[in-house]
């Protein structure tokens, strides 16, 4: 059994949402926004980081030696890219529309509306385990 120190980033989005802290597929802590929490863990378990239904790869503990280790949860940028690109181009396509009134564009951005929240589901199955970033930081180790 070895001390783990688990520490999620000060972000602001989710910020008043809770992670769940997985060991071996059992919840240990929840951890709120720039919050720390200290762990007893067996080395070789495998910890993962949840947030609803999306979370983060599992990662499996080395079992080196050491005094306390540091592992650090944030969130993964990559997923957020897409609806920010789809979200400019829907207003894009409105502002196109509100200058030429006669144009196809109004077709247009109206599929795009109705198939938004599809894509964006998709999206998040697709990215489901890869929403949150977990990650091995440092270890202090003993020079016994």
């Amino acid at each position: 059994m070895e001390q783990w120190k688990i520490a999620r980033s000060k972000e602001l989005i989710f910020k008043w949402y809770k992670y769940k802290i997985l060991v071996n597929g059992k919840v240990q802590c929840m951890l709120s926004n720039g919050q720390e929490s200290v762990l007893t863990i067996n080395s070789g378990a495998s910890i993962q980081a949840k947030l609803g239904w999306v979370g983060s790869k599992p990662v499996i503990l080395p079992k080196e030696r050491g005094i306390i280790k540091e592992i650090n949860v944030k969130v993964n940028k990559g997923p957020f890219l897409f609806p920010v690109f789809s979200a400019l181009s829907v207003i894009l396509i409105g502002l196109v529309n509100l200058s030429y009134p006669g144009s196809k564009a109004l077709m247009y951005m109206a599929s795009i509306i109705d198939v938004f929240p599809i894509i964006v589901i998709c999206l998040l199955t697709i990215w489901r385990n890869t929403f949150l970033d977990i990650q091995i930081v440092a270890a202090q180790t003993d020079e016994r």
